[in-house]
């Protein structure tokens, strides 16, 4: 058990399995992903250690918010501390998407999953937009991670007490080479321009959509399949989480 411990929090459908991959490349290529950065939800997982600039560092994936009760289970120190955020709304159609390709028949209006696509040609798109905008989040993560528009506020004040670096899903979409840049800087070392290259493209051949995860790597897409008026109420009724994250204008 590592007594140091880099923590990787996001939301979920977020972004975290990109940069979890991103990171067990960078730790120790060719090693699982979940290995290298295992998941901690219900219960603390067993966590390997790694040498990082000459300490011995474990990794930790989670989608829940920091004053959790579950974090009192955690064995070992808090090193550093990485957030990935993502738009409400792409979070929302990655959301029901991947419950599509899980089959979660809950999670859908009379228990039939649709990809997002058929939920809009049947005209049911704005029932689920309403039930995020009006819970503050998807229901069915909740009790992991709270309401969506304290999960990032939350994180951002443990920026007080332990080293924190944040990133925003559409940045690393547009710019994933200086990202991945920033990140190397801040946890590790600087790295040749080839080698952030490599990372990249090892990564991304780690993370494809095989019928257990979907896969898009799309920044904004919501905006291609909501019509401009829907667009427009949410961020109307969602204007001050916007701001907060940046999206604001």
């Amino acid at each position: 058990m590592s007594e140091h411990l880099a923590i990787l929090a996001s939301y979920p459908k977020t972004g975290s399995t990109w940069l979890r991959k991103i990171i067990a490349e960078i730790v120790s290529p060719g090693e699982s992903a979940d290995a290298v950065v295992p998941s901690f939800f219900k219960r603390f997982p067993d966590v390997k250690e790694y040498e990082v600039q000459g300490q011995k560092l474990g990794f930790v994936k989670t989608h829940l918010y920091p004053q959790h009760p579950n974090f009192g289970m955690l064995r070992g120190q808090i090193s550093s501390i990485v957030t990935i955020y993502r738009h409400p709304m792409d979070v929302l159609l990655s959301s029901l998407n991947y419950a599509k390709v899980k089959d979660a028949r809950s999670c859908f209006i009379g228990n039939i999953p649709k990809s997002v696509e058929q939920i809009i040609a049947d005209g049911e798109i704005q029932h689920y937009i309403d039930d995020f905008l009006n819970h503050d989040g998807l229901n069915w993560y909740s009790a992991q991670s709270g309401p969506f528009s304290l999960y990032q506020r939350r994180w951002r004040s443990m920026a007080e007490r332990f080293p924190y670096f944040e990133i925003c899903y559409e940045d690393m979409v547009a710019a994933p080479h200086k990202t991945l840049a920033d990140l190397v800087k801040f946890m590790f070392r600087e790295r040749r321009d080839e080698e952030v290259e490599h990372i990249l493209l090892q990564a991304e051949a780690r993370t494809k959509q095989d019928g257990q995860f979907y896969w898009r790597r799309q920044a904004f897409g919501y905006r291609a399949l909501l019509t401009q008026s829907l667009c427009e109420d949410i961020d109307k009724r969602f204007r001050s989480v916007l701001d907060e994250l940046g999206y604001g204008g």
